[in-house]
């Protein structure tokens, strides 16, 4: 599923091409992307011929703020665009957004993926986005004080916005702390090594354009390259990096977690 560094990886390709262009109109191949909140009908009205003025980012979310509104779009596990000179048929295309520079066509194998229509960023109910000034370790301290699992508690986007499976259990072995861990136990210098680790390793993988496990495009089409530099994530039975420990895999708030038990603790 793309996390931040996906998402951050595409936002910046979208700035480069389609920033200031204007969004003729919109072809929805598939409702359910408006997840029921309003009518494609009010969707279609809301967009079409609104300038893109600029494109941002909060957490998993990317954001074209139009001329009236904000129209947030999350990739969900499997989303993609692509954009072409016109338009073309394929078997997992959405929708379809007709720009002043070309076609942007938006794919979707297992629809998961959501399109929304915003008068603030505030409606998203997002957490602290790491990679802003608002991160602050004290901020960090209260989103990870409670008796929940501290894997749980940073894949939930209303604490802390843009991590998913694979970065936190990266993260986690870069601050030598067990998933299975409670919030409130943490120290404060394993606190200080997540509020370390979470934005440098989320910047780094942005470097290599994200991870590729089975389906992120970005953009262009091309795979993310951070997938060699992973150290734990999907390395189950394989030798620690770090300490030789073997790398077990477990469920963790229905999510296959990965962690060296000698090292993490």
């Amino acid at each position: 599923m793309p996390e931040l560094p996906e998402v951050e990886t595409i936002k910046r390709e979208l700035i480069n091409r389609v920033e200031g262009t204007r969004i003729n109109d919109v072809t929805l191949l598939d409702s359910r992307l408006l997840r029921g909140i309003i009518t494609e009908q009010y969707f279609l009205c809301e967009v079409r011929n609104q300038k893109i003025t600029y494109i941002d980012r909060r957490g998993k979310y990317i954001l074209f703020h139009l001329t009236k509104r904000i129209l947030g779009i999350h990739l969900g596990m499997t989303g993609r665009f692509e954009l072409l000179n016109q338009c073309r048929n394929h078997q997992h295309l959405r929708a379809t957004i007709y720009l002043d520079c070309g076609v942007l066509h938006y794919y979707d194998v297992r629809r998961f993926g959501k399109f929304a229509l915003l008068n603030s960023i505030d409606e998203l109910n997002l957490g602290v986005d790491p990679l802003t000034d608002k991160f602050l370790p004290d901020v960090l301290k209260e989103k990870l004080y409670s008796g929940k699992k501290i894997k749980e508690l940073l894949l939930d986007q209303s604490r802390i916005a843009g991590l998913g499976n694979i970065y936190t259990d990266e993260v986690l072995w870069l601050s030598e702390i067990s998933p299975l861990r409670k919030g409130f136990s943490l120290k404060e210098g394993e606190l200080e090594r997540l509020f370390f680790w979470i934005p440098c390793l989320l910047e780094e993988a942005i470097k290599y354009g994200g991870t590729t496990i089975r389906d992120y495009l970005n953009l262009l089409q091309q795979q993310g390259n951070f997938s060699e530099q992973l150290k734990v994530y999907g390395r189950e039975g394989k030798k620690c990096f770090r300490c030789l420990g073997t790398i077990r895999r477990l469920k963790i708030f229905g999510r296959s977690t990965y962690f060296c038990p000698l090292c993490q603790n």
